[in-house]
């Protein structure tokens, strides 16, 4: 994926071919690496329900977005992490941008950031 990264929508549309690879697949465990990438996929996790992801390395905006699973990302998380997750757990190694937790479900979420977040939102 690495040559098409100078796309115009290289961020959205990585993201979100990933995460239709993942949601379609039986397989319940994946791992997929950005270290290195300069543009980074945006909406890693979308919708996938019942999936384990791990990320070596970081992802941009709105990981985990309707997301129903487990996302553990070894780097830094870019704006709106976990938006409207539906359920389940993010485990963030470094840094996350602002809007953590923007418009969480209700349902069971949680969200663990080891490095610092620049701002959180859970309305």
């Amino acid at each position: 994926m690495n040559e098409f990264q100078g796309q115009k929508t290289f961020s959205l549309c990585s993201g979100l071919f990933l995460s239709a690879l993942i949601k379609t697949s039986p397989l319940k465990n994946f791992t997929i690496c950005t270290e290195g990438w300069e543009v980074l996929p945006e909406k890693i996790g979308y919708q996938c329900m019942g999936k384990n992801i791990t990320v070596l390395g970081s992802v941009g905006e709105k990981a985990a977005q309707q997301m129903g699973g487990t996302l553990k990302i070894t780097g830094n998380a870019g704006y709106a992490l976990a938006h409207h997750m539906e359920n389940g757990t993010v485990t963030v190694r470094g840094n996350v941008s602002h809007a953590l937790g923007h418009s969480i479900s209700s349902g069971n979420c949680k969200i663990i950031v080891y490095g610092e977040v620049e701002s959180a939102q859970t309305t």
